[in-house]
């Protein structure tokens, strides 16, 4: 039987969202996903020049917003600390003086104990939190999240025979995808084609819009995503560094989905906020210098073949460079490094 039984309560049918949220929260309460002895690779944990960069960026962001002498630094999934780090190490000789609190949020007890081991000594103040509600909003503020949406939980639906949603069930020791007649009133611009949407996702990016109209912030959110939905399903797990089926190990694999881009902007907008992007990783990081510090420090290296080839698949076209998009959101008119001026 399968283990994540009891944690379905026992549920056998169950909605695709809902499966992706347990079986997630499971995954990550309950081990360090990252690295050669987990099951994938984010940017930081790949090259140090990704937190320095993004550090630096911060930085400019700060300088462009007035300098305030209080602010929030606020990473929202902040995986083994490492990430934080870098960008401390890249910005703490220009923050001196300033009153700045380091916001985390994890939900996880396991990656929680990790961060706090690494960065408690470091940055204070630091808190984490569990919730975006129960972070404190009330300083200017700049956001960060580096592949946390795409965990969100999705749904699919699609409309050749009727309205259909997505469900998972259980039969014989194993869960399998289904779909299900639904009520929901929705539009389906192809019958033929399955159409993802994710309310998670626009929910929580509605409590990070709000905030941003209150205070002069920026946000940065990094991912791999599409700026279009043109319909198809993108749902994937991942485990021990090899992709596998999205059901077949529920609560031991990370299941993820790409993010609809596209939707997050026209949600911006419809709160008068300034979007940029998103546009790829490569161009973004390389405008930022992203090249430029990893030669200067392979210089260093006696032997740097291994640093060069784990930076060059943040930024190359058939890594991580094209697929994953840096989008930006701010409620103020300044002029955002890394967009090429792109403000929209």
């Amino acid at each position: 039987m399968n283990p994540l039984l009891d944690i379905f309560e026992g549920k056998k049918n169950i909605r695709l969202d809902a499966f992706m949220s347990i079986s997630n929260a499971h995954y990550y309460s309950t081990r360090d996903p990252f690295g050669a002895q987990g099951d994938f690779y984010t940017s930081p944990e790949l090259c140090q020049v990704f937190g320095e960069i993004l550090g630096l960026w911060a930085y400019d962001c700060w300088i462009k917003m007035g300098s305030p002498t209080s602010f929030h630094f606020i990473e929202l999934g902040p995986g083994r600390g490492t990430f934080l780090l870098d960008v401390w190490r890249a910005t703490q000789k220009y923050w001196t003086d300033i009153d700045i609190e380091f916001h985390l949020l994890e939900s996880s007890p396991v990656l929680q104990k990790i961060q706090k081991e690494k960065l408690e000594n470091i940055l204070k103040p630091i808190h984490w939190y569990k919730s975006i509600e129960s972070i404190s909003f009330d300083k200017p503020f700049i956001l960060i999240a580096n592949e946390f949406l795409d965990a969100l939980p999705v749904q699919h639906f699609k409309s050749e025979n009727g309205l259909q949603e997505a469900w998972v069930t259980y039969q014989n020791n194993q869960w399998s995808p289904c779909f299900k007649p639904s009520t929901q009133d929705i539009k389906l611009p192809d019958a033929t084609k399955i159409y993802e949407t994710s309310p998670s996702i626009l929910n929580f990016m509605k409590m990070i819009y709000e905030k941003l109209k209150q205070q002069s912030s920026v946000a940065l959110f990094i991912d791999y995503g599409y700026a279009e939905n043109l319909g198809g399903s993108s749902l994937q797990a991942i485990q021990k560094h090899q992709f596998v089926d999205p059901f077949a190990h529920p609560g031991e694999s990370d299941i993820t989905a790409h993010v609809d881009f596209g939707a997050l902007k026209k949600l911006a907008h419809d709160r008068a906020l300034n979007t940029l992007g998103p546009i790829p990783q490569s161009p973004f990081l390389t405008s930022l210098g992203f090249q430029e510090r990893v030669h200067f420090l392979a210089s260093k290296l006696d032997n740097p073949h291994s640093f060069l080839r784990a930076s060059r698949s943040l930024i190359d076209p058939l890594a991580m460079g094209q697929l994953f998009k840096a989008f930006a959101i701010t409620n103020t008119d300044i002029i955002i490094s890394g967009f090429s001026n792109d403000k929209n």
